[in-house]
């Protein structure tokens, strides 16, 4: 009696086994054999619709646009938001907001060479500062590296990188009229480009 448990027992041991296996074997045989090529498949799929995409985009453009010109990366500033000013020995047109009175300015040079523009107001003139002569900005051309501390933007015009300097409150009476004065060539500042002959 128990022999015949004994091998009822191990035979359900063994036929147990033997499913575990079989199904462990179709359960690899589907994930290492079907799943690549489905991923294959996938990625040839998405690389031929990018591949139309682009083709149908580009004759989309030749057909539609066939004398297009490139569109310049920056247009000319409004008018009714800017005005401008030409430094004619800079070689470079300043533009600055409709927001601010009138002004000067004056090309200095440094002792190590580099070119720059004090634009003042005498409304700005103060007493609290020796020589104050009511700078509210200063743009400098190629600034060096302790230069580039004092600056508050800087942009490309040709090969050349100018900066934008913005005075202190210290020295001027005119709180308020210097901020008017600094955000409108701040706004102007990214539009500066070279003058044209």
């Amino acid at each position: 009696m128990r022999e015949k448990t004994s091998r009822g027992i191990r035979t359900t041991i063994i036929v147990f086994i033997v499913l575990l296996f079989v199904v462990g074997v179709i359960a690899a045989w589907r994930y290492f054999g079907n799943t690549p090529d489905d991923s294959d498949t996938t990625n040839t799929t998405d690389t031929s619709t990018v591949q139309t995409d682009e083709t149908a985009d580009t004759n989309n453009t030749d057909e539609n646009e066939p004398t297009a010109e490139p569109v310049p990366v920056e247009s000319t500033p409004d008018p009714a938001i800017f005005s401008s000013i030409d430094i004619s020995q800079l070689g470079i047109v300043v533009f600055y907001t409709n927001s601010a009175p009138g002004f000067e300015y004056q090309i200095l040079r440094t002792s190590s060479g580099t070119s720059y523009i004090d634009f003042m107001s005498e409304d700005l003139v103060g007493t609290k500062c020796t020589d104050d002569k009511g700078v509210f900005a200063t743009i400098i051309e190629d600034p060096s590296g302790s230069e580039s501390q004092t600056l508050v933007a800087t942009t490309e015009v040709g090969n050349k990188t100018y900066g934008l300097s913005l005075a202190s409150e210290t020295c001027t009476p005119d709180e308020e009229l210097l901020s008017t004065y600094q955000t409108a060539f701040k706004d102007g500042f990214s539009s500066l480009r070279p003058l044209e002959d």
